[in-house]
């Protein structure tokens, strides 16, 4: 057994016993769910906002600032694929934080803010990702998509989540 599956192993164990919560033995269909779906988990979401908030709110005031936001790590989100440089992704986090999460516009990101956000349902991911393809496609830059256009840049819609829809859920597909 090569050591990225014995790694892997570990991983689903600590998966499935931090599912387990009725029995460690087993589980239920909800903590099934919650094992093979963490991202559909309502505890998951929370502890994953407790985790940024953990490592971002610097002055411990349960809320989150432009620029307790911005200094979030481009290598602690992004694991492999192409990067961004530092000046574009810090621009794109403030865009996020100012128009997509900031729901209130107070300057200031709270848990239920950020919770409403992360939220995969949430229908901002959708429109972030149909923005991505705009920008990636309309190479005339009318607002609008022509059929050559998608033709002319299929390998993007065809590695889209919002085609792929197996890039959705698991690298198992």
């Amino acid at each position: 057994m090569t050591r990225q599956m014995r790694e892997e192993i570990l991983l689903d164990r600590a998966a499935f016993l931090e599912a387990a919560h009725s029995n460690e033995e087993g589980l239920n269909i909800d903590e099934f769910l919650s094992f093979r779906h963490p991202e559909h988990s309502h505890a998951t979401l929370l502890n994953m906002v407790q985790d940024i908030f953990d490592k971002l709110d610097d002055n411990g005031d349960d809320s989150l600032t432009l620029q307790e936001f911005v200094s979030l790590k481009q290598d602690d989100v992004v694991s492999n694929g192409p990067k961004m440089s530092e000046e574009m992704w810090k621009k794109e986090r403030r865009r996020e934080f100012e128009d997509v999460i900031d729901a209130d516009k107070n300057g200031k990101v709270t848990r239920q803010e950020l919770v409403m956000y992360s939220d995969p349902k949430n229908p901002s991911h959708a429109l972030m990702e149909a923005k991505s393809l705009m920008e990636g496609a309309d190479t005339n830059g009318d607002g609008k998509l022509s059929l050559a256009e998608v033709l002319a840049h299929k390998q993007l819609f065809l590695g889209s989540k919002m085609v792929d829809i197996t890039k959705n859920f698991h690298d198992e597909f």
